[in-house]
């Protein structure tokens, strides 16, 4: 075995660019591991105690970048690095592409509004340490912002915020990864029918999931609004939720407003109910983990789960959706097959997650109806998950989290990053059901079900040469407008065995009723 690493400095090449070579790159043959990352202590943090934080890299900055590869031998080990460097370094015809296209790229905020002077809005996207003087340029240039970037330190998300109300302007982020504006789809978003319902939300998968629905169910969605997760945070004070709120009560083609969020910081979730209370529009709220309670003595309808909060929205301005609760006798004959595939020793769930909300809400179903879950994230009355997980109960996994996606795509991007720990769940001889989601949309992988088939048919032949069966559960947040088209998706995995439900919240009920099948 060998490790080649190499620093690169005063460069910086966007996150995504070198994930996706990244990816690339450890497919080659004999190649063992790979990183290619900026040289920001927490990069260097999440490879600690490994043998690829190497000496070199220890010294390299926050504007440098690195590359360490761990090959069979020295001699494949240093031409894959010089294949990488080479491919990320070498000026590419990229620009000459664009302009074909009738397209170009610019340097600066003012060279953008020279090519679109009437612009009102800016997409951030660049390393967290920079968003705060970016943000306040565009700010003083009387421009909107949806920030993309993540690590962004919150005193800085804090003066971006308060800049932003006292110009009367918008700011969606940081870590704000969907927005539907009008009908224009921004980062990880869908293809969704325009309508009446309105959203505000501190959830991209969640935001994705209720306007999905909402457009499977025969309506359409005006605007949906990103806050970022740490809006709704005491020292933030829920800045843009109530922006957004705000936005949406005066605006015409709003009709019903669904508000979406972990529950709030208390100060923070007095002024949003005050806000709601006064509302003369329908208001849905749907706080994840949270309870009814939290919106006693407003007019605000409480949404338990994504499917009810789009359900109740629809019907809130005429419409009809109907949320299947009882997906026992819906699926009887599936999970009967499922249940005399395994044996009695097979009752534990594993949930392997790309969304986070997503994750979230599996775990809440399946602590209410099971008893128990470990999961890591942060939700009321779940377990932790353990660094070094073993045989205990029932798991969510959410792939999205920061530990799995250093210097790897995030498993929207890129299914297959979810495959070691698919079948290290599936191998457990006590589990019996995986449950999934597969996202779609926008900025998202072309083809995730045709990804994860090869995967979950390796999990189903693993489990068949134990004398095991496997159940696989999973539910498809898209639409059939999508670049994948939803129900393509849905075929390919039904072909492969899958069981897929119409929502996340039915796939986590699906997989609770086999587990527990007596």
């Amino acid at each position: 075995m060998a490790l080649v690493s190499r620093v690169k400095r005063h460069t910086y090449i966007d996150s995504l660019v070198l994930m996706r070579a990244a990816t690339k790159a450890r497919e080659k043959p004999g190649v063992i591991d790979l990183v290619i990352l900026m040289g920001t202590p927490r990069n260097k943090e999440a490879i600690a105690g490994t043998k690829l934080l190497t000496d070199e890299v220890c010294s390299a900055g926050p504007n440098d970048l690195f590359f360490v590869v761990e090959a069979e031998s020295q001699e494949i080990a240093k031409k894959v690095l010089d294949e990488v460097e080479r491919l990320l370094l070498t000026p590419s015809s990229t620009q000459a592409e664009l302009q074909e296209m009738g397209l170009t790229t610019v340097r600066s905020l003012q060279g953008a509004l020279s090519i679109f002077p009437d612009a009102n809005l800016v997409l951030i996207s660049i390393p967290g340490s920079y968003v705060k003087e970016e943000a306040l340029r565009a700010l003083r240039r009387g421009l909107n912002l949806m920030i993309f970037s993540d690590n962004v330190p919150l005193q800085d998300e804090v003066m971006i915020k308060q800049t932003a109300r006292e110009l009367g302007l918008l700011v969606m982020g940081p870590d704000c990864g969907t927005a539907l504006i009008a009908g224009t789809a921004l980062g990880f978003a869908n293809q969704i029918k325009r309508g009446p319902v309105g959203i505000v939300g501190a959830s991209g998968t969640g935001i994705q999931e209720i306007a999905c629905l909402v457009d499977l169910w025969g309506s359409g969605v005006s605007h949906a609004i990103g806050t970022g997760s740490n809006d709704v945070k005491a020292e933030v004070g829920g800045i843009t939720m109530q922006a957004g709120i705000d936005l949406l009560l005066s605006d015409q083609s709003t009709e019903t407003i669904v508000v979406i969020s972990k529950p709030p910081a208390p100060s923070v979730q007095r002024v949003l109910l005050e806000k709601i209370g006064v509302s003369t529009k329908s208001v849905v709220v749907h706080l994840q983990g949270g309870n009814r309670n939290a919106v006693r003595g407003t007019r605000a309808k409480f949404a338990a789960t994504l499917a009810e909060a789009a359900a109740l929205a629809v019907e809130c301005c005429g419409g009809c959706a109907k949320v299947e609760k009882d997906v026992q006798s819906r699926y009887v004959e599936y999970m009967q097959s499922a249940r005399k595939s395994l044996n009695n020793e097979q009752t534990l769930i594993r949930g392997v997650f790309v969304g986070g909300t997503f994750c979230g809400e599996a775990a809440g179903i399946i602590l209410q109806e099971l008893g128990e879950v470990y999961t890591n994230i942060d939700y009321p009355g779940a377990l932790p998950l353990p660094d070094y997980p073993s045989d205990f109960g029932h798991v969510c996994i959410d792939m999205g989290e920061d530990r799995f996606t250093r210097g790897r795509p995030h498993p929207m991007l890129e299914p297959a990053v979810c495959k070691q720990r698919i079948l290290f769940e599936t191998a457990n001889p006590h589990v019996g059901v995986l449950l999934l989601d597969v996202v779609l949309g926008y900025g998202v992988h072309f083809d995730p079900a045709g990804a994860l088939v090869p995967i979950l048919k390796e999990a189903k032949e693993r489990a068949g040469l134990q004398n095991r069966g496997l159940a696989i559960v999973a539910h498809v947040c898209g639409t059939d407008r999508d670049p994948q088209v939803r129900q393509k998706q849905v075929e390919k995995l039904r072909q492969a065995g899958v069981l897929v439900a119409d929502t996340n919240a039915e796939a986590a009920r699906i997989a609770c009723r086999i587990a527990k099948w007596r």
